[in-house]
């Protein structure tokens, strides 16, 4: 079953029969073998077609693009999700079945949305137009724009995200009940204080792209409630982080909305993951300042959350401040990137305009700039 999951729907209904009917022939060439061996051999022959017709009918939900049809596809339907996967790919194998459960719940749901994939190794004109250069890649194409899925990969999790999307974008509190319930939520949560139509139509705007959030809205009386100090026109976002609540509190205009959430949603202090690292290592790339540590050591806990007050007092758009070990997984190129040891722990590194091909060493604090 696994070995499928992530190829065309005519392979896999080839290389499955083929398997099933030289399991036959196996199976009658071994009657020599007697009962018990047949018996065997007829159960693994069954279990195979058996997993071939509960697959196939799974994936055809699917759409399964190419380079041919990719751009028909996109441009007659208004929804789209397309899943951008390789076979030898382990994360992609390991959604392949939530994905194709997504499609069949959305079928069965009457949902007018697409669910799609392509197999990346077989159509290099459409992973290059896309920019494809890991998987999996999930990207969500709706009214003329598009987004990068990266919920969690299940069922539920693609089904939500659509919804949330083709849904409305922004909801009204309409007592302190519901505002206690949103409160208590785990997700990413932004509260405008006031529902005065003057505000509503650039909020939902601002809504559409970040949705990773919770957008609501309620009367300033009804927020004051619980958050007495702030004002109209305001907004409370919350998350379950270091920064558990921050306030908007500038003009409100689209260009600081949009700020203020690209800001503040990011964590205050990353870690060393593949999409931290894409973003630092590009051209033109942010600024970062690196903390490196040995998180078992004595003292740590306290250097970081120096460092964490570093962070809170620098933040912007284009400086970011990451903490990480030497000794798991990205980690370890990174530290070998800077030629840290383990007898350098703790200690800073600094990327920044003035550094942008560095070597080993090169970036020792002693060279940083002042202001970092």
């Amino acid at each position: 079953f696994f070995l499928f999951n992530d190829t065309a729907t005519t392979e896999i209904y080839t290389r499955s029969i083929v398997g099933s009917v030289r399991c036959v022939q196996e199976t009658v060439n071994a009657e020599y073998m007697g009962i018990y061996q047949m018996t065997w051999m007829h159960y693994i022959c069954l279990t195979l077609v058996l997993t071939l017709a509960i697959y196939s009918k799974a994936e055809d939900d699917v759409v399964i693009l190419t380079d041919d049809n990719f751009d028909d596809y996109l441009q007659n339907s208004a929804i789209m999700m397309v899943k951008f996967f390789a076979p030898w790919c382990g994360h992609c194998t390991e959604f392949a079945p939530e994905y194709a459960k997504a499609a069949k719940m959305a079928k069965e749901q009457g949902k007018k949305y697409v669910l799609a994939e392509l197999d990346a190794t077989k159509n290099p004109k459409s992973t290059e137009k896309y920019g494809i250069q890991a998987f999996p890649t999930i990207k969500f194409y709706m009214k003329g724009s598009v987004f990068d899925y990266k919920n969690a990969r299940t069922a539920d999790a693609v089904l939500a995200y659509i919804n949330r999307m083709t849904g409305p974008k922004i909801l009204e509190l309409k007592n302190l009940e519901q505002l206690k319930a949103v409160i208590e939520q785990k997700i990413m949560r932004s509260i405008l204080v006031g529902n005065e139509q003057k505000f509503l139509p650039l909020y939902e705007e601002i809504a559409f792209p970040n949705n990773d959030i919770g957008f609501f809205y309620a009367n300033e009386t009804i927020v004051k409630e619980i958050f007495t100090d702030v004002s109209l026109g305001q907004i409370i976002f919350l998350k379950e982080s270091d920064e558990y609540m921050t306030v908007f509190k500038s003009e409100f205009t689209k260009e600081n909305l949009k700020g203020f959430f690209e800001l503040y949603k990011r964590p205050l202090v990353e870690s060393a993951n593949q999409p931290v690292m894409q973003k630092i290592t590009q051209k033109g790339g942010p600024k970062a300042l690196f903390l490196f540590r040995n998180k078992s050591a004595p003292g740590t806990p306290e250097i970081v959350e120096e460092f964490k007050k570093v962070a809170k007092s620098m933040r912007s758009l284009d400086q970011f401040f990451v903490e990480t070990g030497i000794t798991e997984g990205l980690e370890k190129k990174v530290a070998a990137y800077f030629g840290i040891e383990k007898t350098d722990l703790p200690t800073l590194e600094y990327i920044g305009l003035l550094y942008t091909s560095p070597s080993p060493r090169d970036l020792s604090t002693s060279r940083m700039p002042s202001s970092a």
